[in-house]
């Protein structure tokens, strides 16, 4: 809700079938929109496909967790990524960030 209030949207992109993510978000209650993108397209467009993990895994293409903030226009004018799925960017650092994200000229 601080991150809706800042005017800012959010959209979760996962490498996973659609079904997986419909059941996902209904037992968890999730608020916001899950896309799915099965074949890993826009996960490696935006430079998040993970390969340190064997191709025959189950977790080959696991995306390295990302937040990306896009203005109106559809660009890119914050990235808030790791490099490791066991590290995350702090709420309070995407609070912030979706703040300014609005505040900006």
């Amino acid at each position: 809700s601080e991150i809706e209030a800042a005017g800012v949207s959010v959209v979760v992109i996962l490498n996973e079938e659609p079904e997986d993510l419909a059941s996902f978000e209904l037992k968890y209650d999730i608020p916001y929109l899950m896309l799915a993108d099965v074949d890993s397209k826009v996960i490696r467009q935006f430079g998040l496909f993970n390969t340190n993990y064997e191709p025959e895994t189950r977790y080959y293409g696991v995306p390295y967790p990302g937040v990306f903030l896009l203005d109106e226009n559809g660009v890119i004018v914050k990235k808030l990524a790791e490099e490791s799925y066991r590290e995350r960017p702090l709420f309070s650092e995407l609070v912030k960030a979706a703040q300014t994200l609005n505040q900006q000229p």
